[in-house]
């Protein structure tokens, strides 16, 4: 584990052995599974969105992907 703020490295503990602030809690594995459910099922959706066409709110320029290449805005999925 390293330590934030002195960037000292050990072992384990709840506080630095250098300097002596609290380390940040590891995520549990509880967490991290939440994590990676959430990150695969935003890429999903990027790649959905990636896949269908849109028009641009901006300047009204129908285009797939995630940006207008009329005018650069990037697109926002929003759900009803």
């Amino acid at each position: 584990m390293k330590c934030p703020h002195c960037g000292h490295e050990q072992e384990d503990g709840k506080f630095c052995d250098m300097c002596g602030l609290a380390l940040p809690k590891a995520p549990t594995k509880k967490i991290e599974d939440k994590i990676k459910k959430e990150e695969e099922e935003l890429d999903r959706e990027q790649l959905q969105i990636s896949k269908e066409t849109h028009r641009c709110g901006q300047c009204g320029y129908s285009f797939k992907g995630r940006r207008c290449p009329n005018c650069g805005t990037l697109y926002r999925h929003t759900l009803v």
